[in-house]
């Protein structure tokens, strides 16, 4: 159950898209703004500014359904800021499906982070930002990439 002090946020993220289409190398950045919502277990985002994309929007939501598990659902529309012509739309298919993959195989890396955390008695504070926090999440971080590289 969400905690009734549990707060919500905005924040911006960018990441740098890289693909090959017909041999030639195609970079993008895109940013968004999401806003993290612990209350609904739900980070929404919507593009910040046009690019590569016209638009793109969506949200990640975790449902838990015991204990010990929980189903993510997730959701994204894009539109290209060029029409796609019809001889391309495969591999734009294909580009969305490696995305989906992408996330997905994020999420699976930050659960096996998350476990060798719990494992080594690392305590983790998810829904607070208070000062300092940021620091110590970075520190927690690298102390995961250690367990898990080992």
């Amino acid at each position: 159950m969400a905690r009734k002090d549990a707060k919500t946020r905005t924040f911006e993220v960018s990441k740098t898209g890289r693909w090959t289409l017909l041999g030639i190398p195609i970079n993008f950045e895109s940013t968004v703004l999401a806003k993290e919502d612990w209350k609904k277990y739900e980070i929404s985002f919507k593009l910040k500014k046009q690019g590569a994309m016209k638009h793109m929007s969506g949200f990640w939501r975790v449902v838990p359904v015991s204990q010990d598990e929980s189903i993510v659902l997730f959701y994204n529309e894009a539109v290209p800021f060029i029409r796609i012509p019809s001889f391309f739309r495969a591999f734009a298919g294909r580009l969305i499906r490696e995305m989906a993959a992408s996330l997905l195989e994020d999420l699976r890396g930050a659960i096996v982070r998350w476990q060798a955390e719990e494992a080594a008695g690392v305590v983790r504070v998810l829904n607070s930002w208070e000062p300092g926090d940021i620091e110590a999440h970075r520190q927690s971080m690298e102390k995961a990439a250690q367990l898990t590289e080992s």
